[in-house]
């Protein structure tokens, strides 16, 4: 998007989450590594941008945002798979496209066989998900409106 990113992250069960770090932010005492490790890409991606233009400041409106989605299973089976359908149709609803497939920077690409990223591993959504491993039937579920009362709580 021009303004925003989505990444749907699955992290391994092996993961440790250090909770007795201290973080600066004092509302949020604790910060979880995977949060602070993509903080530092970001950060690391402004100074290069800043630095191939000669600029200075912010490239990001807002901090970055996370939310656990397994956390939601336990009260709305549907959270993960409407997350990663808005993550797809999120290009299409702001007007930057017609078609899903139109947004190259989307992993939809990928998953109806227009791309062979590397990026993202279609098997482990698959999985996880309950995915339709045939193109059609993914590209049918894909279509599928989010129902509006859960635009607003997504992320």
């Amino acid at each position: 998007m021009p303004n925003h990113f989505h990444w749907m992250i699955k992290v391994r069960k092996d993961y440790e989450i250090i909770e007795n770090e201290q973080s600066s932010n004092e509302n949020n005492p604790f910060i979880q590594p995977l949060n602070r490790s993509i903080s530092t890409l970001l950060s690391s991606y402004t100074k290069a941008v800043n630095n191939m233009y000669n600029r200075t400041g912010s490239l990001f409106q807002r901090r970055t945002k996370s939310k656990n989605l397994s956390h939601d299973l336990k009260t709305d089976d549907y959270y993960p798979i409407i997350c990663f359908l808005y993550i797809h149709q999120n290009p299409l609803r702001a007007g930057l496209v017609e078609y899903l497939q139109e947004w190259k920077f989307s992993s939809y690409r990928d998953y109806v066989g227009f791309r062979e990223g590397k990026l993202c591993d279609k098997r482990i959504a698959i999985h996880l998900l309950d995915l339709p491993k045939k193109e059609d039937d993914f590209i049918r579920l894909s279509h599928k409106t989010i129902p509006e009362r859960f635009i607003d709580k997504v992320f």
